[in-house]
C-alpha cells in the first residue's frame, strides 16, 4: 500500500468515526441544531442573538462555558423525537469524550426552547470503547513501572541535594 492510499484510508476512517446521525425534520430538532451551531461558534454575539430569538431564559456566559468545556457534541443516536421534544445520545468532542443524553423541550408552537437538560450517561454497548485484554494491559503496566523506577532513582529528598 503506497503512502497516498494509506493517508486516504486513514482520512476516510476518521471521518466515518466522527460522522453524526442525521436529525429528524421537526421543530425541536431544528432548535437543537440552531443551539449547537450557536454554541459551536464560540462567538458571544452569535450566542446572544440565538438566546434572544430562541432561548430567552438562557445566558451567553453559560453557553460559552458549556461549549468550551465539552468541545461541542456529536449526536450518536436519536432516542425520541416529536415536534416539541428531542432526546439524543451524544458524545463530547473534548478530551473527556463523555457520553451525554441531551433532552430538548420546545414550546408548544415549536418556536423556542422551553428547556434543555444535558445528563452524563454510560455509552451504550455498541458505542463503548473496546475493553483491553490482560495481554494488552501488561506491557503498559511494565512500561509505566519502568519509567517510575527510573524517575524514582533520579529524585532527591528536599535538603539532600548538592549544597
Amino acid at each position: 500500500m503506497n503512502k497516498l492510499t494509506f493517508v486516504t484510508l486513514v482520512a476516510l476512517l476518521a471521518s466515518a468515526a466522527c460522522a453524526q446521525v442525521p436529525l429528524p425534520d421537526t421543530p425541536a430538532a431544528r432548535l437543537y441544531s440552531a443551539w449547537r451551531q450557536a454554541q459551536d461558534s464560540g462567538d458571544r454575539a452569535v450566542i446572544q442573538q440565538f438566546i434572544e430569538k430562541s432561548m430567552t431564559w438562557g445566558r451567553a456566559d453559560q453557553e460559552l462555558a458549556i461549549g468550551k468545556q465539552s468541545g461541542g457534541y456529536d449526536v450518536k443516536k436519536v432516542e425520541t423525537s416529536t415536534d416539541t421534544n428531542l432526546v439524543v445520545l451524544a458524545q463530547e468532542r473534548g478530551p473527556g469524550k463523555q457520553f451525554v443524553r441531551i433532552t430538548l423541550n420546545a414550546t408548544p408552537d415549536g418556536a423556542q426552547i422551553a428547556g434543555i437538560r444535558v445528563q452524563p450517561v454510560q455509552p451504550p454497548p455498541e458505542l463503548a470503547p473496546p475493553k483491553m485484554t490482560a495481554a494488552e494491559i501488561e506491557p503498559l503496566i511494565r512500561a509505566r513501572h519502568s519509567v517510575s523506577s527510573r524517575l524514582g532513582s533520579k529524585r532527591s529528598t528536599p535538603g539532600t541535594g548538592p549544597a
